[in-house]
């Protein structure tokens, strides 16, 4: 039997995340070995597209977090711009 590289549980997971994070299907065959059409087919399987979902999902619910680690940042680095060298 014939295997895929995205029988391999890591390849098949890393390209359920970037479809979540709309990377083009090109893009994504492009950086793990394979063609367009494979990750078509693979992204039109009905447990995938639980995967990219739920990955998709945990994408916003992260956002937050991201935005109040961001403007702590920027805030940060306007005090210490304001105190000089």
């Amino acid at each position: 039997m014939k295997t895929s590289k995205l029988d391999v549980a890591a390849v098949k997971i890393t390209v359920a995340r970037e479809l979540a994070t709309g990377k083009s299907q090109r893009t994504i065959g492009e950086e793990v070995g394979l063609s367009q059409s494979q990750v078509s087919r693979f992204a039109s399987r009905e447990d995938v597209r639980q995967l990219i979902n739920e990955e998709a999902m945990r994408l916003v619910k992260a956002v937050p977090g991201a935005v109040a680690n961001m403007r702590t940042l920027v805030r940060d680095n306007a005090h210490n711009t304001q105190d000089g060298p």
